[in-house]
């Protein structure tokens, strides 16, 4: 749209009151919901034509259905007819049999008697009969003959009429949820830009502040954003039983599923991700699933955990090297801590495909060969390659958290392994949440 530039800078002026925004963030900002936007409205335009191709095929085989059906009954109307002009038949050829055989007793009485005309007209008669008898012979046969053929069709008719009614009523539940999806698909691509720009805001600004705060900035963005770009909501079906919208208000779910899409994430989500309020599932996408490098602030000392999992968790996408004595999967990453000898070596191996935790962020500079790396971004990274800078503490400087995506790691509201299942199968996979139930 029009105000998405103007919408864009509003967003980044009300989060000012929250962060230090600088031109760094906005740049990034804007990258990320580009980069949202396109690949929401390409998802959707691939599963809208498949949807389509679906409902075709439905279409197409209640079509179908009612065409043999009503090759069905027109076979047996015209066997029925045929069998009629048979019986017919018969009734004409009873009738010429009846008539000859009166002709046959007069030509007798006309040889006696000597009466060459009776005898001629006789004869003439007669052999008109036996070809109007040949003639009904032929039609009688001809008429057997159809009607069998089309008693054969009409079996056939009936038994492709079956399979197509039952093939056409087996699909008209999944028409149903087609059409739900459908819709909701519409929707989707209608809020393709107030998603992107909310999820791309997310990225870059919420990442450095406290779940109050979070929250706060928000539905701040919420409210401007739906004086210009309301919420779409999926039509209404009749058929089709109807589940409350949520829209963004769960900012974890929308900005996960905005900025990375389900089968590049599904792995790490669930192997990794854990549901906090306002969930980690924003810190897991500033540190994932944004152009820049994430620099974690991690007091507690918790982010390792939580990178290690998600590396395990992505390890068979990005094809880690497996122990042949354990079959184990090795993790593919590889740490190190600013000013340690080895530092060098280690950087250069990991840009190999390896993803890299660099420790002691902010209690020394930065390395000069690390520089370019950290301000390049995911953008000229090399394929597989992650950077996770982590800090003790708050105080880095600001020329590090303008080039950097700075994270509040926030481990205190973590559920368990079940209820971190329950979130993603109700968020993401719904279908999965009646097989937990029956599990």
């Amino acid at each position: 749209p029009e105000a998405a530039p103007e919408l864009a800078a509003d967003l980044h002026t009300i989060a000012a009151k929250y962060v230090q925004a600088t031109p760094g963030h906005f740049h990034a900002f804007l990258r990320d919901a580009v980069r949202a936007h396109a690949a929401t409205v390409a998802e959707t335009g691939r599963r809208l034509d498949r949807l389509n191709s679906a409902l075709t095929c439905w279409r197409a085989a209640k079509t179908a259905a009612a065409q043999l059906k009503w090759a069905t009954a027109n076979a047996g109307q015209i066997a029925a007819q045929q069998k009629k002009a048979a019986v017919k038949a018969k009734a004409d050829r009873e009738a010429l049999e009846g008539r000859a055989s009166e002709l046959n007793d007069e030509l007798t009485a006309a040889l006696k008697s000597g009466d060459a005309a009776t005898q001629d007209s006789c004869r003439e008669e007669l052999g008109a009969i036996s070809q109007r008898m040949d003639d009904l012979d032929e039609a009688n046969r001809r008429a057997k003959e159809t009607s069998l053929a089309q008693g054969d069709a009409k079996g056939i008719a009936e038994r492709r009429s079956t399979v197509a009614v039952q093939f056409a009523e087996a699909l008209t539940a999944d028409a149903v949820r087609w059409a739900c999806e459908y819709e909701g698909l519409k929707a989707a691509r209608e809020n393709a830009c107030r998603d992107a720009l909310l999820a791309g805001a997310a990225g870059s600004y919420l990442g450095c502040l406290d779940p109050e705060p979070r929250l706060e900035l928000w539905e701040a963005w919420r409210k401007r954003i739906d004086a210009v770009l309301p919420l779409s909501e999926p039509a209404a079906l009749e058929d089709a039983p109807q589940q409350p919208s949520h829209g963004d208000q769960d900012p974890n779910a929308l900005v996960v599923a905005t900025l990375g899409a389900l089968r590049d994430t599904l792995e790490w989500r669930l192997g990794a991700l854990y549901k906090d309020e306002p969930g980690s599932g924003v810190s897991a996408a500033c540190t994932l699933l944004t152009v820049r490098w994430p620099l974690l602030i991690d007091p507690l000392r918790v982010a390792r955990k939580f990178i290690m999992r998600c590396a395990v968790a992505t390890g068979p996408q990005r094809g880690t090297f497996v122990d042949e004595e354990t079959g184990e999967r090795e993790p593919g990453v590889l740490s190190c801590r600013i000013g340690h000898a080895d530092f060098s070596e280690t950087l250069a191996d990991a840009l190999h495909g390896h993803w890299l935790i660099v420790e002691g962020v902010g209690e020394a500079p930065l390395p000069f060969e690390l520089l370019p790396v950290v301000q390049g971004g995911r953008a000229v990274a090399p394929k597989n390659f992650n950077l996770f800078l982590i800090a003790d503490d708050d105080s880095v400087s600001a020329r590090l958290r303008g080039c950097c995506n700075v994270v509040k790691i926030d481990p205190r509201a973590a559920l368990s392994s079940r209820a971190m299942w329950e979130c993603v199968s109700s968020n993401e996979l719904p279908s999965l949440a009646s097989t937990l139930d029956r599990l």
